[in-house]
């Protein structure tokens, strides 16, 4: 269900959240190029990919997975030293997965060592519209144990 007129689009399910965001609250751990815009979907590019805030609540753990499209203001060559650069600044380093490189397409893996956070961009060399589009996804696991059942009247206490 999405609710509107909120300030921002929300979807619940069952177990999952998705919260669309408005492309300024792109998270600011896996930057965008100065300049980048969304990219806009259907046959006339009238609608807007907005980035997606997942969050999955799972038994054991909730997964944060961060979507985004965007149109980079960069060349595809450039767009993978600046990804390589950028990330490098801020800690990230070589995902345990390897990438790859195949012109007009690439995929480059990171992980955060300190978060472990996992991030993966998409690179897509456009040649029709000489342009760059970036597809990323930020995941995240966080661990999660229920608090231990307690006995009634000490649950009753605590309230």
């Amino acid at each position: 269900m999405i609710r509107a007129p909120s300030p921002r689009p929300i979807k619940r399910r069952r177990d999952e959240l998705l919260i669309f965001l408005h492309p300024d609250e792109w998270a600011s751990d896996v930057p965008l190029p100065e300049g980048s815009t969304i990219v806009h979907l259907g046959e006339n590019h009238e609608i807007p990919f907005h980035p997606q805030w997942h969050f999955f609540l799972q038994p054991d753990q909730t997964v944060e997975l961060l979507v985004g499209y965007f149109i980079l203001p960069l060349s595809f060559e450039d767009a993978i030293v600046w990804y390589q650069t950028e990330l490098a600044k801020q800690s990230w380093i070589r995902g345990p997965k390897e990438g790859y490189y195949m012109p007009p397409k690439a995929l480059l893996r990171f992980q955060h060592p300190e978060t472990c956070a996992r991030v993966e961009i998409s690179l897509l060399w456009w040649d029709h519209r000489q342009e760059t589009t970036a597809m990323i996804r930020r995941v995240v696991e966080h661990p999660w144990t229920p608090v231990a059942e307690q006995p009634l009247e000490l649950t009753a206490e605590i309230a």
